[in-house]
């Protein structure tokens, strides 16, 4: 019983991070007068290191990500960095 709930979870965990992924992607890219890159976080990597792997702000990808607790960044979240134009 416990294993077959575990499952459940682990699906539902699953969905609601694909779901999380597209969301952030797709709602990145179709702002008005925005141009950038789809970019998935690595293992280990924190909004700081890609700020500034990409010269941006920790703030900037918070917002236009709409991150809000930044203190865990699962690895392969897809995230949106605009690029200046």
């Amino acid at each position: 019983m416990a294993e077959n709930f575990r499952g459940v979870v682990n699906r539902v965990i699953y969905t609601l991070n694909t779901q999380q992924k597209l969301y952030n992607l797709l709602d990145g890219m179709i702002m008005k007068n925005s141009e950038g890159i789809a970019y998935e976080v690595k293992a280990g990597e924190t909004l700081d290191g890609i700020a500034k792997k990409f010269n941006t702000t920790k703030d900037m990808l918070k917002s236009v990500n709409f991150i809000i607790d930044d203190s865990r960044l699962p690895a392969g979240q897809m995230l949106f960095v605009q690029q200046p134009k």
